[in-house]
Formats: structure tokens, C-alpha cells, sequence
């Protein structure tokens, strides 16, 4: 397979999402104990998950008696922060080198593009030391065209000074992450890999499954530059 530019994803594509979340919930419960002493800790919110799933976890943290009085959608507006603006401990898959690597041996750039809140994505990326590793950045929110948009896409192949055809997109999430490079004819490899807490959710049409599906980031650069068609 001849390549000029490989596409990425980010969550739970080049790292576990659910990584990020709990420590995210981490920092809520540190700052519960700084801030009320006697409050829910990381445990408690990780077992109200196991009960309750991760939806809501944030609401379901009691208002404590010392901020009685605090309208409620203030106190989840003031946790979401906390949550959203905390600088995450997580860490890149161990398959990620090494692709990477593969990447540069045969030349190909590279490209990421992410959905969600920009805070919250670019922190990530600072987290992971993406920026150094990564020749282009699309960060779909500053663009104001999240997935299945064309324009990211379009965005990050021109920045790559590749044509569409040229480039294939490596993604998770088959409900919104293939429809958009199909549509410009890039190719498209899912990998599924096998996490307690997956996001993806399933293609709502065969217009959006990706062409091929690999388990690892290790079985995508087998496929890739292995000479699959």
C-alpha cells in the first residue's frame, strides 16, 4: 500500500479514553478533599461507575454541607471544570513507537485529528508529548466541524501537502470516524482494540464502516506496509 500521509485518531486509538477519565476523576476527588475534608474519594466515584456507568457520575456527587446553599447546575458546572481543565496523567499505547516509527522509515507524515471540547483535547496532546511527535494537528473544535465533517480531513491533507487518495485514516469510533474520508476517497483501517471501556459505537450504515479492521496499532503498520490492498 502506497502512502504519503497516515491520519490519526486520538481516543482510544493512540491511548485507553478511559485512562484520561479516571484521572479526571482523580482530580475531582483531590479537590474535594482539599477543598470539604469529609467527601466522596476516587474509590467512591470509581464505585458509583461500577454501579451506575460512567453517565452522570459527576451529578451524582452530593453538594457538601459546607457549600449548602450552591445552586445545583453551579456545583456540576464548577466539578465539569475541575474535570475538563486538569492536567491528565496518561500515557501512549506501547504499540505507538513503533508504528511511529514505521511511519518515518518509509517517509509517510503524519496527521492527527480529534474531536471534543479543545481544552480538553489539547491538554491531552500536551500530555502525551503529541506535538513533537506528530507532523500535523487538527483539533476539530477549533474548527468548529467535528467528525464526519469533510473539513478536517481536508485540512490535514493539505497540511500534509498530500492529495486525499494519498493518505488513510486510523480510527476506532466506525459511527462517525470512516464516513467522512470515504467520502474523499482516503483509505480506512479501524482498530479495535480490546479495552475494559470502549467509546466506539457501531457504523449506523455500511457508508461509514471502515474498510478493514485490525486488533493494534502493531497489526495496522503489518497491514499498511505489508502490501495489503
Amino acid at each position: 500500500m502506497s502512502l504519503a500521509g497516515i491520519l490519526l485518531d486520538l481516543d482510544d486509538t493512540l491511548y485507553p479514553e478511559n485512562d484520561y477519565f479516571r484521572s479526571g476523576l482523580a482530580a475531582v476527588a483531590e479537590w474535594l478533599h482539599l477543598n470539604y475534608g469529609n467527601a466522596p474519594g476516587l474509590q467512591d466515584l470509581l464505585d458509583d461507575v461500577g454501579k451506575h456507568g460512567r453517565k452522570g457520575v459527576l451529578d451524582r456527587i452530593p453538594v457538601p454541607l459546607a457549600a449548602v446553599g450552591m445552586d445545583r447546575s453551579a456545583w456540576r458546572h464548577m466539578l465539569l471544570q475541575i474535570y475538563r481543565l486538569h492536567e491528565p496523567e496518561i500515557h501512549l499505547s506501547p504499540d505507538f513507537a513503533n508504528f511511529l516509527e514505521d511511519c518515518r522509515r518509509r517517509q509517510c507524515r503524519t496527521a492527527l485529528i480529534t474531536d471534543g471540547k479543545s481544552c480538553v483535547q489539547w491538554r491531552k496532546i500536551r500530555a502525551l508529548g503529541l506535538q513533537s511527535l506528530i507532523d500535523v494537528i487538527v483539533v476539530t473544535d477549533d474548527i468548529e466541524a467535528p467528525k464526519p465533517s469533510l473539513l478536517p480531513f481536508l485540512i490535514a491533507s493539505q497540511r500534509l501537502q498530500c492529495q486525499v487518495d494519498e493518505c488513510i485514516y486510523i480510527a476506532d469510533d466506525a459511527s462517525k470516524d470512516f464516513f467522512a474520508p470515504r467520502q474523499l476517497g482516503m483509505r480506512t483501517l479501524q482498530v479495535s482494540r480490546a479495552l475494559q471501556y470502549p467509546l466506539a459505537r457501531p457504523a449506523p450504515s455500511v457508508d461509514y464502516e471502515a474498510e478493514h479492521c485490525v486488533a493494534s496499532l502493531a497489526d495496522a503498520a503489518s497491514f499498511i506496509f505489508g502490501g495489503h490492498e
